[in-house]
């Protein structure tokens, strides 16, 4: 039998328990429910309301219990640690995303923007945007964001950094700017294919206009033989013909580069490609 006493601590002991788990649920910052169905109760936590609420249910002793999380990322979570969480997701896209709060400071700087500009990301981070592009403020874009407050939506850059940039805003409560997130998508990898392709449909076209009166002269010189010297038909036979013929695989060949066939796709037999294809290599 317990004493007096030791029932009187048990029961001390207890209800500092429950104080214990009641402060620590005020401390949650978001809402949310749980709901045990085997001893039939429901607690839950409201937005506007810190004490949480007991409310009895229905038993139901073969029921899992049920917990629902109702967190608002921008609201219930320092939008710091949310920032800390997107950070290596981001270092995972080929755009450049960058941070920055009400008065133009990094806050998030992804690996792609960093390297293609060229700075350290980790002491990018706290400074302002301007540091990072090396451009007057009213080039960018970002800062015209936080100034008119207007999300841009495919804007066209057409500065050293070409490309398009997309912003978006976020708020606090108060409706001051918590954070200006931007977008940018770089065109010059674009442009200079562009160039190139350009450049290959070109020179493509001058191989072209080349070939055809190498095949001209050649045609002259096979048709001329019968009527020249022994001498002269051996010379046109060893060298200049097949000189032709060595211009004209080149010409192909860079034609066939400058413009590839199109490959076509057909279903080929594992075992004969083993046996017959991959076998020959090893």
């Amino acid at each position: 039998m317990e004493t007096h006493e030791q029932l009187k601590r048990k029961i001390n002991d207890l209800e500092e328990e429950v104080k214990l788990y009641k402060r620590f649920i005020e401390h949650i910052p978001f809402p949310f429910s749980y709901v045990d169905h085997e001893i039939g109760k429901m607690l839950k936590k409201e937005n506007d309301i810190s004490t949480p609420i007991v409310e009895r249910i229905k038993k139901n002793e073969r029921q899992k219990p049920i917990i629902q999380w109702k967190m608002n990322l921008q609201k219930d979570y320092p939008f710091e640690q949310v920032e800390q969480f997107l950070a290596p997701i981001f270092d995972l896209v080929s755009h450049h995303i960058v941070f920055v709060d009400a008065n133009g400071i990094i806050t998030l700087c992804n690996l792609q923007a960093a390297n293609d500009i060229g700075v350290n990301r980790d002491e990018i981070i706290g400074k302002h945007i301007r540091e990072l592009l090396n451009i007057p403020d009213e080039q960018i874009m970002t800062l015209k964001t936080l100034r008119t407050k207007q999300p841009l939506y495919n804007c066209e850059v057409l500065d050293r950094y070409y490309g398009i940039i997309n912003t978006r805003i976020l708020y606090n409560e108060d409706g001051s700017i918590k954070r200006v997130i931007s977008m940018f998508q770089s065109l010059n990898q674009m442009k200079e294919a562009e160039k190139l392709a350009i450049a290959g449909r070109i020179a493509a076209g001058i191989a072209h206009e080349i070939r055809n009166p190498l095949t001209t002269v050649r045609g002259y010189l096979q048709f001329l033989k019968e009527q020249l010297p022994e001498h002269i038909v051996t010379l046109i036979e060893q060298l200049l013909i097949p000189e032709l013929d060595r211009a004209n695989d080149i010409i192909t060949d860079f034609l066939n580069v400058a413009k590839p066939n199109e490959m076509k796709i057909e279903w080929i037999g594992i075992n004969e490609f083993i046996q017959n294809d991959l076998d020959l290599l090893l």
